[in-house]
């Protein structure tokens, strides 16, 4: 025989219109037993919670619930803090015909069940509390709560950012916004994940997520730094105390199903247990620190297709000064690796994928004493060389370059710089690497694309220099290429000041002017 217990405290439900709305006590019989079928004597109202216990292998307990059409209702069915708790519950609602109308396994965090739903019509309901495996049995805890999880401080939805937390819900109706309460001690690193969930038709399509503090102020927020248009944050909490976590779509009319994840600590250092990052989504924005660490992400890349790995230190104070990038295969050895290719002492890779798979960019600070927050972006194309070009050159240190590749005969790379008027450049094109660009071309052209000045083989051997002085100040482009349709490696670096002068040509033995 089980026992069931009816709680006498009743917990508060939050409306969207109304303030808390508490239920009145209810007291079953500590004998009551509650079949799963509609004679069941066990009654739940909005704001009443109800302890009982699954007694024997594949029982389960069913609750008559009264519900108002189109009014929005949260439940809860945890494991019980006793001797014997139920391991994995499992909770579905049905009509009074006995048809399903929601089900939930684990959205309520450690495998305990939760579901936000709207009645569809005013009636009977029944509530199932059972174990999500046929063979366990043990005590659970079930809440009924009117209203939709709150939009504000006042939410009494958690998660735990110690063990971690896991949260499915649907946002509705629309410009509807989900919080969550979070404890972080000083340092603490989470990482937020918000996607899509269910169907196209009931998914969230745009999800976005915002970081806030005590007062509800928001900290940080993000919109697709996930895969696809799915939101990613990595936090870390200035100070000891209570943060909210804001779910919402990227839309203010959006609706529809997501999924909630949290993963407490920094990203995995480890190629394999790192964070997923889709090339051409949003940069991702971390920490090296303590001194030592690594930062891993895998990538998905295709055989023949050129990648971009721009590595920055950001942030006006704590910037990762030295940043250093490694590419790192799925067995685990380096295939390619960066220090000062990008600009200044930032990194900057151009990589094309020798077969189809996962690849994992590893990021760390060159000298192993060096933190700082940092920030990584990965495109899945070869530098364009046309107008539509997102390189750019930044010469407010003197000087910057890029190490990079001419793919493909007839390719061109483009690189946007911002020049002065009256002030004399200096261009230079090497071959670079193991398959190196034996003949370079560098050309300067006007924002519009039309050439201004170019050169092939000034410099030593075959590569290219020039000097240019633009008649005025505005934004021209460097393009580098190949003579003759070469290919291969090459290291272009443009700076303030002339071309070195160049070296008297020896004379002939034995000659005299």
């Amino acid at each position: 025989m089980k026992k069931l217990l009816m709680a006498s405290v009743a917990l508060a439900g939050m409306s969207a219109l109304a303030g808390p709305a508490f239920a009145q006590a209810r007291t079953e019989s500590a004998t009551s037993d509650a079949p799963a079928a509609t004679n069941t004597r066990a009654r739940l109202a909005p704001g009443e919670t109800a302890s009982g216990s699954v007694g024997e292998a594949g029982d389960a307990d069913w609750f008559r619930v009264s519900l108002a059409a189109d009014q929005t209702y949260r439940i809860s069915l945890s494991s019980a803090a006793t001797d014997t708790p139920l391991g994995d519950p499992f909770l579905r609602v049905l009509t009074a015909r006995g048809e399903e109308v929601v089900t939930d396994d684990d959205s309520g965090g450690n495998l305990n069940s939760y579901v936000e739903f709207v009645a569809p019509a005013r009636g009977t309901y029944y509530i199932e509390a059972k174990a999500f495996g046929d063979g366990a049995t043990g005590d659970y805890t079930l809440t009924l709560t009117q209203g939709e999880t709150p939009g504000d401080i006042s939410t009494d939805l958690t998660l735990d950012a110690q063990n971690g937390a896991f949260r499915q819900s649907t946002l509705t109706p629309a410009g509807d916004t989900d919080w969550y309460r979070m404890q972080l001690g000083e340092s603490e690193s989470v990482r937020l994940s918000l996607t899509s969930n269910g169907e196209d038709g009931s998914a969230l399509g745009d999800p976005y997520l915002t970081v806030r503090d005590s007062s509800g102020a928001e900290i940080v927020s993000d919109d697709d730094g996930g895969e696809g248009l799915n939101s990613y944050i990595e936090f870390t909490a200035p100070t000891a105390g209570t943060y909210f976590v804001e779910a919402r779509g990227f839309s203010e009319e959006a609706t529809g199903a997501y999924a909630l994840n949290l993963t407490p600590g920094e990203i995995g250092g480890d190629p394999g247990s790192g964070e997923y990052m889709q090339p051409n989504g949003e940069p991702r924005t971390s920490r090296i620190q303590p001194e030592g660490d690594k930062d891993s992400f895998s990538i998905d890349m295709i055989e023949g297709r050129a990648y971009r790995f721009n590595l920055i230190g950001v942030g006006e104070d704590g910037a990762l000064s030295d940043p250093y990038l490694s590419l790192v295969d799925a067995e685990g050895g380096q295939i390619a690796a960066d220090d000062d290719g990008g600009t200044g002492l930032n990194a900057y890779l151009s990589f094309v994928a020798p077969s189809s798979g996962t690849y994992y960019a590893v990021v760390s600070a060159f000298a192993d004493g060096g933190t700082g927050a940092y920030e990584l972006r990965v495109s899945d194309s070869e530098v364009p060389g046309n107008a539509g070009t997102d390189e750019f050159l930044s010469l407010q240190d003197g000087e910057d370059g890029r190490i990079s590749r001419i793919d493909m005969p007839g390719d061109k790379d483009w690189f946007r710089v911002d020049l002065t008027g009256g002030q004399i450049y200096t261009f230079a094109v090497n071959g670079y690497g193991p398959n190196p660009l034996s003949d370079s071309v560098v050309t300067v052209l006007g924002d519009d694309g039309s050439e201004l000045a170019t050169d092939d083989d000034s410099g030593e051997g075959e590569n290219a220099l020039l000097g240019f002085t633009p008649q005025q100040t505005g934004t021209f482009v460097v393009q580098v290429t190949g003579y003759s349709q070469l290919t291969g490696e090459y290291d272009l670096t443009v700076r303030q000041g002339p071309p070195p002068a160049p070296e008297p040509e020896p004379r002939p033995a034995g000659r005299r002017r």
